[in-house]
Order: C-alpha cells, then sequence, then structure tokens
C-alpha cells in the first residue's frame, strides 16, 4: 500500500522551491531520495506534475505519492556532541572520518542520523537539519546546523558577507618566517578532487598567525575569509607549510615519534603515527543567531589526536 503526504502551502513560504517544502515535511528522509521522488513524476503541484525547482507563490496544494522512501535511522554518533544549542541553530563537533556532505554518505549519512538523534532526545516534533557550510571529510571542529529554512538562509548570508568567524588550528610541516600573514590567491574549484591556485579561479583570502614553532613543525592559526573548497590546505601549502598528513598538496608525511624521539626504539609492532588523519580542526565559530541577533561564539575543544601530537612536540622538539 501506497503512502501519501498532502502540504498545503502557507503564503510565508511563497519564493520558496518545491523541493525545500517537501524535504520540511518529511526530514528524516535524505535530499536524494526527496529528489527521486521528483524524477518519478510522484510529487504533483495543485494536481499538475511538479518539478523540484518549482518556485512556490503560496496556497497551493503539493501532494506526493509513493511506495517507500528510506528513512535516515537517527543514532548516536561517538565524538559527535552539541557545543550550543538554540532556538533555530545548532552547533556540533564533527568528528575526523565523517563527511559533512550527505550526498556522499547515502548508504549511511552518519552525522545528519545523529543531529535527528538529538532533535529526538529534546523536541516532540522532529525539524529537518540543514548543514550550513562543510568540513573536509578528516577534519574535525565545530559545524553550523540549521533547522528551519529561514534561519539556513541567514546563516547563508552571513557566511556570504563574512559576517561568520571561523578559525582554525592547523598542524603543518614547517615553519613560516613570518609571526603572521595574509594569503590571497584565487582558487580554481572546477575539479573534481584537487583544486589549484589560479588567476582565472574563484578569489580567496585566508589570515593566519603561528601559535607555536617546533623544529621542522609548526602550530597555526588560520581564518578563512572565503570558504572556498579546501582553502587552508592549499593556501598553506602554497607558503610551504602543507598539512601534517595531507598527501593531495603535500608529501602525506605523517608525525611519528621516532622523527621527534632522540633514541626511539621501535618495538615489534609497526609504528603508528601520532596524528593519522590531516591536520586540521575547525577550533571556533562566531555568528549571530537568526532568532535573538545576538552574537554567538562557540569553541570546540581539542580533539585527543592534536592533543598527543602537541604533546610529543613540545616535549621533543621545542624550538
Amino acid at each position: 500500500m501506497s503512502e501519501e503526504l498532502r502540504v498545503e502551502v502557507p503564503a510565508s513560504a511563497a519564493g520558496r522551491k518545491a523541493l525545500g517544502l517537501i524535504g520540511d515535511a518529511l526530514p528524516d528522509v535524505a535530499t536524494f531520495a526527496l529528489k527521486a521522488l521528483f524524477e518519478q513524476s510522484l510529487v504533483e503541484r495543485d494536481g499538475h506534475p511538479c518539478g523540484p525547482g518549482q518556485t512556490l507563490q503560496g496556497g497551493e496544494v503539493l501532494s506526493a505519492e509513493w511506495d517507500y522512501l528510506p528513512r535516515i535511522e537517527p543514532r548516536r554518533l561517538k565524538g559527535c556532541e552539541v557545543l550550543w544549542s538554540g532556538a533555530e541553530v545548532l552547533v556540533i563537533d564533527k568528528p575526523s572520518g565523517v563527511s559533512s556532505d550527505p550526498e556522499r554518505e547515502r548508504a549511511e549519512p552518519r552525522l545528519l542520523a545523529a543531529v535527528l538523534h538529538h532533535l529526538r532526545q529534546g523536541d516532540a516534533e522532529l525539524r529537518r537539519p540543514r548543514l550550513v557550510h562543510r568540513l573536509d571529510k578528516p577534519t574535525s571542529g565545530a559545524l553550523l546546523v540549521a533547522l528551519s529554512y529561514e534561519a539556513a538562509k541567514e546563516l547563508s548570508r552571513q557566511l556570504a558577507e563574512h559576517e561568520v568567524t571561523k578559525t582554525y588550528l592547523a598542524l603543518v610541516h614547517g615553519s613560516p618566517r613570518e609571526e603572521s600573514g595574509v594569503i590571497e590567491e584565487a582558487i580554481d574549484t572546477s575539479r573534481k578532487r584537487k583544486v589549484r591556485l589560479d588567476l582565472e579561479g574563484k578569489p580567496a583570502l585566508t589570515r593566519w598567525e603561528v601559535a607555536e614553532r617546533f623544529r621542522g613543525y609548526a602550530l597555526l592559526r588560520a581564518w578563512p575569509e572565503t570558504g572556498r573548497t579546501h582553502q587552508i590546505r592549499v593556501h598553506l601549502a602554497h607558503i610551504g607549510c602543507p598539512l601534517i598528513g595531507d598527501a593531495l598538496y603535500g608529501s602525506g608525511e605523517p608525525l611519528l615519534l621516532s622523527k621527534l624521539k632522540p633514541g626511539y626504539r621501535a618495538g615489534k609492532r609497526a609504528e603508528r603515527p601520532l596524528i593519522e588523519r590531516t591536520a586540521l580542526h575547525a577550533a571556533a565559530l562566531r555568528f549571530r543567531d537568526p532568532s535573538s541577533g545576538e552574537e554567538v561564539s562557540v569553541e570546540s575543544p581539542v580533539p585527543k589526536d592534536f592533543t598527543v601530537a602537541l604533546k610529543q612536540l613540545r616535549k621533543h622538539a621545542s624550538s
């Protein structure tokens, strides 16, 4: 037996797209599955076939019929905690190794499942989470999640107008000569995997400063004022300081205790790196809460692998 959905479009939704309204009504259904409904002509607007990008005027009725839709099962994700919660916004702590692009994890969108798990604990009504920006899969730290279309629109505006401050910690090979600087190099993001500096690319600006120096390594703070793909990674590599563990824009060489500690003796097992991923952490966010208008500052705790790496660098590679 097929299921049916009926959505009466309120006047306040004028200007929105059909896909978004259907998504609000089915908050635990992934976007790719919703798009499939439209592709199979299973969505109608006032009794006529409707496309996902059709703009609504308010007052229409959207209806959809289907035999089966895969639901995202809310479940807890280790290391994924809520750092801050507002009426329409969450800031979550994304663990390294988890994608923040649901389209790339269709079989198991773990981040969205974790957000839905949190919402189910506190709210009777489940709302559709919208990831306002992205972090690379290896990157850990603070991530903005909107719980309404209006909040997502406002936060996206803040991001576009550089009103959101994002602070990152980066462990890098090498050490810059200066204590701080600005990298303003355009980035070509048209390639599928590896982006590159290109005068014809999109403008990109990253501010940085040295937090700590070590022999052969450094801990940098970085503030990207634009949000290009891999921006910090490619910009820091450009000034001769590729991220530890970054095989795409650097050597990929990990941080090993044997390279830091004099007289290190290997055991029977192969040596494990002190940090086993691209060493980038989204340490803090500052933005305005769309509901209250108040400025919000949120910090993400330094993760365990960063802490371990810094401990050994301070102990064996102090400059």
